[in-house]
C-alpha cells in the first residue's frame, strides 16, 4: 500500500501496485500474519485480532476524515466568523458519512474485511462545487443559512445521484468503459490533489486563505512560519518513518503520539489550552465553540432556503466527478484483486460503491469508496471477519456523538501533518517516481494536466489533459502499419495452360490486407503504402524507352526504374482485403480511397475491395468509390471474399493471354532448381534437360514407372523403338510418360535434388 496512488511503490511483500486514484491512508505495512498454529486458535483469539485491527483502522481513519472535511469546506467563507459555530457540525457530517459508508461495506460487500470510507477522489469536486455555490450566492447577497443549506443539500444530492449513476453503470455491465479515462490524466489530477491537500494544510495551520500559488506569499512571515513548522515538519518525518519502518503499528502509533506529546510539552511549559488557542494570533488549537449535539447536524438541510438556480453551474463538475469516482473505484478493485489473488466482478463491486454513495447521500453525507490500502492491510493481517468493520463503525459513531468538536482539543498541526504526508506522497509518486513507470510522452501528459488544472480550473484542466492524450493517441496510431502485402491466389483448379499464363503475369495482381480502424490520421499512410506496391509502365521525357516505376515515384523529377524490371509485371489489379478492418470514417474514405481510385484509373488499373462490412460499403458508395459494375468511368468493384476477387482478376488476365507452347527444358528450369552434377555416373548430358535427370538402367517388363523418363538409347534396332525414342524428345508430357512403357536399357530419371526442389 502507500499513502496515495503510488505508481512506483510496492505493497509490502505483495508485489507492485497499480496506480490508483484513491489516497491511501495506510502506508506500506506488514500486518500480523496467521501461522498454522493461529489458524487453529480459539474464537476468542480471532475476535481479539479482529478488534485490534479494527482499532488500528479507526485510529488512522478519523484524523484523515477530519482533514478531508477541511478540504471539502476549504472556501474562506467557511473559516469566517459566520461559520465558526456550524463548522463542528460540518465535520460531524463527514464523520457520519464515514460511518454510513463503512456500514454499507461491512454488511453488503463480498469482502468481509473491506474498509470503505470517504475517499479523496471526489473531495476536490465536492470542494469545487461548494466554492462555486458559495461565491455565486455571496454575490447574490444570500443569507448565511441559505448558503449553508444550498451547499449541503446539493453536495448530498450530488452524492446520491453519483450512487445512482454507479448502480446503472454496474447494472449495465459498463465498468470497462469507465477505464478508458487516460491514466496520465488521472495522474495529473492526483498530483493536483496533492497540491490541494498541502494548500489546505497551510490554510488550516495559519488561518489564511491559500488557494492559489500567489496566495503563498501570505505565509512568508515569522508567525505563519512558526505555526506551519510543527505540521510540515511532522508530515515530512511521517513520510520518512513510514518508508523506513513497515510495521503495522508505526502509523497509528505516530498519530497517537502527536497529541500526547503536545499535551506533555504544554504541561511541561506550564501553559494552558486557552493560551495554545491564541498564541501567534491563530493558535495551535481551534477555539472552542461550545457543545455540538449530533442530532442538530440535519437542521441546516432546509429545502425552503435552497437556491436551485445555482445548480446548472455545477453540473459539469458533477459529471466529471462521476467519471473520476467510477474510474478510481475500478482501480481500487483492481488493486484489491491483485493482492487477493482471485478475480473480482468489477460491475458487482461498482454497484456496491454506488449503493454506499446512494445511502450516504440520502443521509446528508459525501462520496466514498473502497480504501484499497486499508482493505489490503486488513486482509494481510489474516482477519477475514466483519468484526473489523463493526469496530470502525463504533469508533466513528463515538466520534459523531461526542458533544464537543475534536478540533477544539486536538492540535491543528496533527491534521496539517496528515495532509502534508498525503501531499508529499501524491506529488512524489506522480510527478517524480512515475517517470520510471510510464513512457516519456505519458509523463509529459501528467505534468501538462497538472499545470492545466492549476492554470485554468479542475474541469477545463482535465479536458485539456484528455485532449492532449487523444492527440498523442491519434499521432501514434497513425504511425502504425495498417496494410500488409499478402501472397494469395484463387481456389480455382486451372489447367496447365492457364497456370502457365498466370505465372507469367503473377505480378499484375497486388493483394493487400488492411487492418484496424482507418481514420483521418492513418488515411495518408495507407494511401502511400498501397501506391508503393503498384507498378506502372511510363515513358519519362528524359529516357528513350518506357520504364517500370512505382506509383509513388511518378512525381519525382528523374524517376528510376524498379530493380529487375524485366522480371516484373505491370500492375493491372489492386485487391484490398478488408476482412480485418474494424471501421472507416468519412475523412479516410475521401482522402485515401477516392484519391487512390483516381490515381489507379489514370493507369487503367482496377481497384477491388473484398469483405467490406455493410456500413463501410455504404460509406464508400456515398463517396462514389464503389460502383455496382465495372464501367469506363468507374473501375472499382466489391466481392464477398478475397478468393472471389482474385478469381475475377485472374479471369480478366486470362482473357487477354495467348497460349505459347512451352519447351520442356524451359518448363523444368522454371519449376526446378538447377541440380548439382552427379559425378559417379560420368555421363555427358546430351541436352540441357539431362542436368535434371539421373542415368538409370532398365529392362523390358520392369515395374510400372513412378517418374517421368526421357529415352536416351535403346539396345533394340527395331523401327518402333527408334520412333518412340525420337518422339520422346518432342512430344507432350503425357505422351512422353506413355513412351516410358517401351523397352529400353539406358534412360534418365529425375534426380533427387530436382525432385525435392520441384515437389517430386
Amino acid at each position: 500500500a502507500g499513502a496515495g496512488a503510488a505508481a512506483a511503490k510496492n505493497y509490502g511483500s505483495g508485489g507492485a501496485s497499480p496506480p490508483s486514484a484513491a489516497v491511501s491512508t495506510v502506508v506500506q505495512m506488514e500486518g500480523p500474519r496467521q501461522s498454522p498454529e493461529s489458524s487453529a486458535s480459539s474464537g476468542w483469539s480471532q475476535l481479539y485480532n479482529a478488534v485490534l485491527i479494527g482499532l488500528i483502522n479507526g485510529v488512522i481513519v478519523l484524523p484523515v476524515i477530519i482533514s478531508f472535511a477541511q478540504i471539502i469546506f476549504r472556501n474562506k467563507y467557511f473559516s469566517g466568523d459566520d461559520c465558526e459555530e456550524c463548522m463542528p457540525y460540518l465535520i460531524k457530517l463527514v464523520v457520519l458519512s464515514t460511518m454510513v459508508h463503512q456500514i454499507c461495506f461491512t454488511t453488503k460487500s463480498s469482502l468481509k474485511f473491506a474498509i470503505g470510507q470517504v475517499q479523496d477522489a471526489g473531495l476536490i469536486f465536492l470542494s469545487s462545487m461548494a466554492s462555486t455555490i458559495v461565491d455565486a450566492l455571496v454575490d447574490k447577497g444570500a443569507t448565511h443559512d441559505e448558503i449553508i443549506a444550498t451547499v449541503l443539500i446539493w453536495l448530498s444530492l450530488g452524492t446520491a445521484l453519483l450512487g445512482v449513476s454507479l448502480l446503472l453503470i454496474g447494472h449495465l455491465k459498463l465498468a470497462s468503459l469507465v477505464q478508458y479515462l487516460p491514466m496520465p490524466v488521472v495522474g495529473g489530477y492526483l498530483s493536483f490533489i496533492g497540491l490541494y491537500c498541502f494548500e489546505a494544510a497551510l490554510s488550516l495551520m495559519t488561518g489564511k486563505s491559500v488557494t492559489t500559488i500567489p496566495d503563498w506569499l501570505q505565509i512568508f512571515n515569522r508567525d505563519s512560519f512558526l505555526l506551519l513548522l510543527p505540521g510540515v515538519g511532522l508530515g515530512v518525518l511521517l513520510v520518512f518513518i513510514t518508508n523506513r519502518f513497515h510495521h503495522f503499528l508505526v502509523l497509528p502509533g505516530f498519530l497517537i503520539a502527536i497529541p500526547v506529546a503536545f499535551y506533555v510539552l504544554l504541561y511541561a511549559a506550564q501553559g494552558s489550552l486557552e493560551e495554545a488557542r491564541t498564541v501567534l494570533g491563530h493558535g495551535y488549537v481551534a477555539r472552542s465553540t461550545g457543545e455540538s449535539e449530533f442530532w442538530k447536524v440535519w437542521e441546516h438541510f432546509d429545502f425552503s432556503k435552497m437556491h436551485w438556480s445555482v445548480v446548472p453551474s455545477v453540473i459539469p463538475t458533477w459529471v466529471a466527478m462521476v467519471a473520476i469516482v467510477a474510474f478510481s473505484s475500478s482501480l481500487d478493485v483492481a488493486a484489491i484483486q491483485m493482492s487477493l489473488g482471485r478475480p473480482l466482478d468489477f460491475n458487482h463491486e461498482l454497484k456496491m460503491v454506488g449503493f454506499s454513495n446512494l445511502v450516504s447521500g440520502c443521509t446528508g453525507g459525501f462520496t466514498g469508496s473502497y480504501i484499497f490500502s486499508q482493505t489490503i492491510f486488513t486482509m494481510r493481517s489474516g482477519t477475514n471477519s466483519r468484526v473489523v468493520g463493526v469496530v470502525v463503525i463504533l469508533f466513528a459513531l463515538l466520534t459523531f456523538m461526542m458533544p464537543v468538536s475534536m478540533l477544539a482539543f486536538v492540535p491543528r498541526f496533527l491534521f496539517g501533518a496528515i495532509l502534508t504526508f498525503i501531499a508529499i506522497d501524491l506529488c512524489m509518486s506522480w510527478l517524480v517516481y512515475s517517470y520510471k513507470t510510464v513512457r516519456l510522452v505519458e509523463y509529459v501528459i501528467i505534468w501538462l494536466t497538472f499545470i492545466a488544472i492549476n492554470a485554468l480550473n479542475l474541469e477545463y484542466g482535465m479536458l485539456v489533459g484528455i485532449g492532449i492524450a487523444i492527440l498523442v493517441f491519434i499521432f501514434e496510431y497513425s504511425r502504425t502499419r495498417n496494410t500488409q502485402v499478402i501472397a494469395c491466389q484463387s481456389n480455382v483448379v486451372r489447367g496447365f495452360r492457364d497456370r502457365s499464363a498466370l505465372i507469367s503475369c503473377r505480378g499484375s495482381i497486388v493483394v493487400m490486407r488492411v487492418d484496424g480502424y482507418v481514420f483521418f490520421g492513418s488515411a495518408l499512410s495507407i494511401l502511400r503504402e498501397v501506391k508503393t506496391q503498384v507498378l506502372v509502365r511510363v515513358q519519362p521525357s528524359h529516357l528513350a524507352q518506357p520504364v517500370l516505376l512505382r506509383l509513388t515515384d511518378l512525381d519525382r523529377t528523374h524517376p528510376q526504374s524498379v530493380p529487375n524490371a524485366e522480371l516484373q509485371s505491370e500492375t493491372r489489379f489492386v485487391v484490398l482485403d478488408c476482412s480485418n478492418m474494424t471501421g472507416l470514417d468519412a475523412t479516410a474514405a475521401r482522402t485515401c480511397f477516392v484519391e487512390l481510385k483516381q490515381s489507379l484509373r489514370e493507369h487503367n488499373i482496377t481497384l477491388t475491395f473484398c469483405s467490406l462490412k455493410p456500413a463501410m460499403e455504404r460509406l464508400l458508395q456515398c463517396h462514389k468509390v464503389l460502383c455496382d459494375s465495372e464501367t469506363s468511368s468507374c473501375r472499382t468493384l466489391h466481392f464477398d471474399s478475397p478468393h472471389d476477387a482474385i478469381k475475377y482478376c485472374e479471369d480478366e488476365l486470362l482473357l487477354n493471354q495467348t497460349w505459347t507452347p512451352t519447351d520442356l527444358t524451359d518448363l523444368l528450369e522454371s519449376f526446378l532448381a538447377a541440380p548439382a552434377p552427379f559425378k559417379e555416373f560420368h555421363a555427358q548430358p546430351s541436352s540441357r534437360t539431362d542436368s535434371f535427370c539421373v542415368q538409370k538402367e532398365a529392362s523390358s517388363g520392369g515395374p510400372p514407372p513412378t517418374a517421368m523418363y526421357r529415352l536416351s538409347s535403346s539396345s533394340s534396332t527395331t523401327a518402333t523403338t527408334t520412333a518412340t525414342a525420337a518422339a520422346a524428345r518432342t512430344t507432350t508430357p503425357t505422351a512422353m510418360a506413355a513412351s516410358t512403357s517401351s523397352s529400353f536399357s539406358s534412360s534418365y530419371a529425375p534426380t533427387a535434388s530436382a525432385a525435392a526442389a520441384g515437389g517430386g
